[in-house]
């Protein structure tokens, strides 16, 4: 580029003149404009230099992607799991309840309160896990393991 009449640059490609940050000729803005002309500046050359950085948190954020999405097929057999083992819980607990018809209330809902504590605690580990499982990408298997022992394979038997 070479410096223009009126105090602008000249494009050494075109010809054309620059004034602020616009080229005259094409209205191309100067980052366009060197790009146009295929000269780069330090910060052009500072941001290839950043290149290899955005591409690891590209390939970083892409991996939390994928293991986010593997893990969204384990919530909902999770919650199939939970809700059958409480159904199966609240069934039960009913028969114990009518064998104790001697309870109060009170002692009742202790009853039951501990009917689902008790349920809690069996399926806390195996959910832990199946969450791992998924985040490592592993969750699959554990998932047809799940629904083979459980019998809550599509359209199977329940």
């Amino acid at each position: 580029m070479d410096p223009g009449e009126t105090g602008g640059l000249r494009c050494s490609r075109c010809g054309g003149v620059v004034q602020g940050t616009r080229h005259t000729r094409t209205g191309y803005t100067v980052g366009h404009y060197v790009l146009h002309t295929g000269r780069t500046g330090e910060a052009t050359v500072r941001r290839r230099d950043e290149i290899p950085a955005a591409e690891r948190i590209v390939e970083e954020e892409t991996d939390l992607f994928w293991a986010w999405y593997g893990g969204l097929g384990v919530v909902p057999i999770i919650k199939e799991l939970r809700q059958r083992m409480d159904d199966l819980r609240a069934v039960e607990l009913e028969r114990a309840l009518r064998q104790l018809g001697h309870l109060s209330a009170e002692d009742r809902a202790r009853v039951e309160q501990f009917s689902q504590a008790l349920l809690n605690k069996f399926l806390h580990q195996p959910t832990i896990a199946l969450k791992a499982a998924a985040d490592e990408g592993r969750g699959y298997g554990l998932l047809e393991a799940l629904r083979r022992l459980f019998g809550m394979e599509p359209g199977g038997s329940e």
